[in-house]
Formats: structure tokens, sequence, C-alpha cells
């Protein structure tokens, strides 16, 4: 009972008496006979109603709330933790240098022109046998061709390729011998600025009239110098006396060509020239990527031409394209001898994979081109090429999709402080269900590993740890109940503190998924226990409340009040049997523990329950009468006084009973009073 119905009934209780006593001084015809000095008299003052309903105890408790069936539950919203998946999107290029040189390069020198010798020049006795049939004896000779120019060439020194000397034979006569001697022709191209021989070809076999002999020589490691002259020296064994027409303007040609010449240097016009290579740029490591936008990076390219030819240095990024979808290239155009600078600016690129399988890094080609030296002769080396110094520089990308190391987060511990209803004590719950939510934002699978942490008020710990995948890009929703969890145990160790604390994890195994700055895992979780409960003895209290008594109805109940009896009318709706007690004190803080007196208890078996839902059908009634001795009746008068309605639940001996909402008990009756009313009374 609350302490508002009973300040109503002590009230009434009040001022009826004063009523009936002004009406016994005034008219006591009605009461008894005047002549009588003193009399007595009962009144019957109506108690009202008090209702203790479940329903009103959810809305003053801020963890029991109604479920949907009606049923009492208790529910723990926790805190929602979140934990930012700061995945490492940032590559770091190291200064290197990119280099481009010439090993060997292609020369193309014109070939000298062909040079002829005539039979009177080679064998003058043939002069004025011109026109004659007649044996040609053997003869020798020794001849200096005129220098040459090789068109182009100042000096070139070889590293592979070779000369052709072709001898054609037009005399009608044989030249040169298989056999080594002075008729043995040798062919000697020299240097005519010292008469150094350049090369030197025998020709080891006899050249018949009319016909023609291929010699070859490889000219690696030679030097040629700009002009040549060709020295021949041997013999013919003559028409061996058989006579021959002598024909003095017969020739023995002689011509030279170059075949595939690569030189290591030269001073020399030099045509268009081109070389190749690559270079790598580490990705984040041990990432691969299939598809990535950058946001942010870029870097500097210094250029250095040490070559005397003009060069284009070009840098392409075959699988990284710009956002108008071209290839990412950038180029250098370098005069001889020059260097020159190139921004090259990521952002806002695309890398793309060309298959299935992901980059580990960004290949770049370099290619040195030049149109050669325009028809001047310059001095160019092998080793000599175009350097490309990067500088060292970060990437950053916005977002990667591809596959990347795992990553560990840790959540920041969050604690959810829990104000327990009293009601719960001596309670032990029977079922619950946690639910979290852990929403993923990330492209990423991974795991969730969560440790709820509660710790009851006297200090007792218990834990409930919880396992689980994590999709990507969803929320990924983790049911915990009592058939697949410790929930109700954690629970009935009535913790009123619950931590949440644990790790995330992203990434590994290969799987591919999509990450980026952002991204993030939120954790929500609840905690619902439908109150299906054993009860180990418990107690539901009303809110303390003063009668308000003023001094005349207080003096009346001290100086007149002969008995009183509380008849009682109490409908218990609840599931489980009660005790009831009226208590009574001026302390509010002692009142459950140290009543100055408590009417009761009264015991009330249970309402009449559905063997099907466990539910309350109708509720049971009980009509106690409880009397009060003079003692009792006087602490009702003592100023400042409190009420408060106890509802005391015992024991069920480990019988489960479910509580709704909807349940109820109701207290109400009757305080009878005997009045002494004397004719003295004021």
């Amino acid at each position: 009972m609350s302490g508002s119905s009973l300040t109503r009934c002590l009230r009434l209780v009040a001022a009826v008496a004063v009523v009936t006593a002004a009406a016994a001084l005034l008219t006591g015809c009605e009461i008894a006979k005047p002549e009588l000095p003193t009399f007595n008299t009962q009144l019957a003052v109506p108690l009202g109603d008090e209702r203790l309903d479940i329903a009103d105890i959810i809305g003053d408790e801020e963890y029991l709330v109604a479920l949907q069936d009606g049923q009492l539950g208790f529910r723990v919203i926790g805190e929602p933790d979140t934990v930012a998946l700061d995945f490492d999107l940032a590559a770091d290029v190291e200064a290197q240098t990119l280099r481009s040189e010439l090993v060997t390069f292609e020369l193309e020198p014109a070939a000298p022109p062909a040079m002829a010798f005539t039979l009177g020049e080679i064998y003058p006795a043939a002069n004025p046998l011109h026109g004659q049939d007649t044996p040609v004896p053997p003869f020798t000779f020794d001849l200096d061709g005129d220098p040459e120019d090789l068109a182009d060439v100042t000096s070139a020194t070889v590293a592979g390729g070779s000369i052709i000397v072709t001898v054609d034979n037009g005399l009608p006569v044989p030249v040169s011998s298989a056999v080594p001697g002075p008729q043995q022709l040798q062919i000697a191209l020299v240097d005519p600025a010292d008469g150094s021989t350049v090369v030197l070809l025998p020709v080891t076999r006899e050249i018949p009239p009319l016909s023609q002999a291929r010699l070859t020589a490889d000219l690696s490691g030679i030097t040629l110098p700009g002009q040549l002259a060709v020295q021949l020296n041997g013999g013919s064994p003559g028409s061996g006396g058989t006579p021959v027409t002598v024909d003095a303007q017969a020739e023995l040609g002689v011509a030279v060509t170059f075949d595939a010449l690569l030189v290591d240097s030269a001073v020399a016009v030099i045509g268009a020239q081109q070389v190749h290579t690559n270079c790598d740029i580490d990705l984040p490591a041990d990432y691969g990527v299939l598809q990535a936008v950058f946001a942010d990076g870029s870097f500097i390219v210094d250029s250095v031409n040490e070559l005397a030819i003009p060069c284009r240095a070009e840098l392409v990024w075959p699988h990284v394209f710009t956002a108008a979808g071209d290839t990412l290239r950038v180029a250098v155009d370098l005069a001889a001898n020059s260097s020159g600078q190139a921004l090259v600016d990521f952002t806002g690129c695309t890398v793309q994979a060309p298959t299935s399988t992901p980059l580990s890094t960004l290949r770049a080609d370099v290619r040195v081109t030049s149109p050669g030296s325009g028809g001047q002769s310059v001095a160019v080396v092998s080793g000599q090429g175009v350097s490309c110094n990067v500088a060292a520089s970060r990437l950053v990308f916005d977002r990667v999709t591809g596959t990347f190391p795992r990553f560990d987060f840790d959540l920041d511990p969050v604690d959810e402080i829990i104000d327990l209803p009293d009601e719960l004590e001596g309670l032990t719950l029977q079922r619950a269900t946690l639910t979290l939510s852990v929403s993923n934002t990330s492209g990423a699978v991974g795991w969730a590993d969560l440790i709820l942490t509660g710790t009851s008020a006297a200090g007792a710990v218990a834990t409930l740890d919880v396992q689980h995948a994590l999709a990507a890009n969803t929320v990924t929703r983790i049911v915990l109940d009592e058939t697949n969890s410790g929930i109700v145990d954690f629970l009935n160790n009535l913790p009123t503190r619950i931590t949440l604390t644990g790790q995330v994890q992203a990434g590994g195994d290969g799987t591919i998924g999509t990450v980026g700055p952002g991204d993030r895992v939120a954790i929500d979780w609840e905690i619902i226990s439908p109150v299906e409960v054993v009860i180990e003895g418990s107690q539901l209290y009303g809110d303390p409340e003063s009668p308000d008594l003023d001094d005349d109805t207080r003096d009346l109940i001290l100086n007149h009040a002969l008995g009183a009896r509380v008849q009682l009318q109490i409908l218990n709706h609840l599931p489980v049997a009660i005790r009831t007690r009226l208590l009574f004190s001026t302390d509010t803080l002692t009142i459950k523990t140290e009543p100055v007196l408590s009417i009761g208890p009264v015991n009330v078996a249970s309402g009449n329950i559905d063997p099907d839902n466990g539910q309350v059908v109708t509720g049971r009634n009980s009509t106690p009468t409880i009397a009060l001795d003079h003692d009792e009746i006087l602490v009702l008068a003592t100023p400042n006084l409190y009420a408060l309605l106890e509802v005391i639940l015992p024991t069920t001996d480990g019988e489960v009973v479910r509580v709704m909402t909807s349940d109820y008990v109701t207290v109400g009756g009757l305080i009878r009073l005997d009045v002494e009313v004397s004719d003295e009374d004021d």
C-alpha cells in the first residue's frame, strides 16, 4: 500500500471521528442517553485501493521494459563502440636513378667507292701486247689505291660487325695462288694518315679470269679511320704458256662494304637511336592491387643527357591511368649535353591490374629516343646515356581493391554502468538474448573477437566471449542466447558494470576486398531477458508517503481510540504467492529494515495460472482482518510518520514463473476504530 492511500485513510478516520464526537456533544440523543457523561462508538473508515502494477515498476526503472508479448523484460543497451580501420594505404617511393645507356650503337657508314686496276697498271709489259694473242708469263705486282673517305665517319671503335671485300678479276689470266708466296694476293686496308694497316685479307685461292672472290673479316676491336686506302700485293701465274688475247684495259676490281657495324665510340654522324629500360615502384607492403585510386602523391624526375645528341626521355606507367582514361606518361626533351625536369603527379589517377593477378609493384617503362646528330659529326662513347633521377616521395591511396595483409585493431574499452532494479534481487533469470550489431563499412571481410566483462556490486566478475566473422559492407548481427552461450549465467551475476573490449581483424589469407580511409567497425549491443525466473526471495516496495495528520486528529487517536482492526481486501494477480505488510516509521531510510510499526504479514496465494503459457488468468482474492493493540494504535498519531507498502515474493523452490507487465497487486479495505467520546471533550 502506498503512503498516499494510507494518508487518505487516516484523514478519513480523523474526519469521521471529529464529526462523530461533535455530534455526540451536540445531539447526544442519537448516540446514547444524554444523561451519560461518556460513551463508546465504532467508526468504519474505508481505506481506498492501493494498486502495485508491474507496469508502474517499469516506468520507474530504466532497465525494465515491456516486451512485445506483454511480458516483463530486463534490457540493457550498451554504449556503442567504434574502431577506425586505419589501413596503411601509403607507399614510400625511395630515391632512385633510372639510367639508359648506349652500350653499343649502330653505325652505317657509306662504303668507299669501288677501286679498279687495269692489266696495263698491274703488268706494264702488257701494254705493247695489247690486242695480241700471246702467252702471258707469271708476274707480281704491288699497287696502292687512292685514299677514299668513309662517309660520315671521322673515327669509330668497332664492337662488332664485319668488312666484306669483293675481288672481281676481269683480267685474261688468273690472280693469286692457293700456295703462300709472292703470287698469293694480299689485300690491305690502310689508314692513309699513318700508313698503318687496318685490315689484312689474304686471298688463299686462285681467282680464275672473269671470276670473283668474296672475303670477310671481323672488325671487332678495330678503330676505323675517316679514310681508307686499298693496297694490293700479289701476282699471277700467267697463262701457263697458252696464248691469250691481251687486253691492257681489262681491270682487277676491289669493292669494300661494311656489315652490321656496332661501335663503342665514334666521331661520326649519328643516326636515330632508341634505348629502353624499366623500373618498379613498390606498392604498400604486402598489398596486391587489382584497382586503386591515388588520393595524393607526386615526385620530381631530374633528367640528365650525357650524349652529344638531343634526346627525349619518356616515362610510361602502363597500368596507371589519368582521370581522363589516358595512360600516365611524362616526357622530358633534352638538348645535347643538357638536363631537364618533370613533375609526375599521381593524384586522381587509377591503378588497374591488366589481369586477375594483383599487382605488387608499379612498373614504369623508360624510353630514350634520339633523332641523331642531324648530319653533323659528334663524339659518342658507349656508357654515355640519359639518367632520370626520381626524388623520394610518398604516394597515398584513397581506396584499394585487392589483397592486403592482416590488420588487428583493438577496441577502446567502453563501460556501461547499470543501476540494477531492486526488483531483480533474489531472482534467477532463465532466458536471455545478447544481440550484437557489428557494422563494417569497409569492403573487406573480417573477424570480431569481443569480450563482455560483467562486474557485480560485490566485485564478482563474469565474462562472455564472442567470436564471429564479419561480412564486408554490411551489418553483421550476432545473436547469443541460453542455448548457445553463457549469457544467462552472465546476467545472474547481476552486473552493475559491463565492459566491452576486444579486437577486430581485417585482411590476410589472400582474400580480396576494398578498403579506404574512413573505414570503421561500429559495435552496438543489447541484452534482453524476459523475466522468466526462479524466485529465491524478493521484495517489492511502494514509495514512502506521509499520512500528514493534523494535531486534532492525532489527539483523537491518542486520547480516545480504544481499539482498531484492519480489514483488508487483497487481490493478487502475480504468478507467485505473496506476503504483504504495511510498514510505518519516521525515518524513510530505515523504514524497510527498522519500522516502528508493521501491520501483517498477510499471505495471499498466487493468481490462477494457465498451465500452457504460465500467465495469470484471474487474480486471487484474500480478505484478512488484523487487530491492532493499544500501542500500535498510538503509533498512528506519531508526528512526521511515513507509511510504506511491502510485497514479499517468497522462494518458488526452483519453479520458473513468468511475469507479465499486466500483473499487479491491489490492497484495499477498512480500518475499524473503537472511540470513547466524553461530553467533557471540547
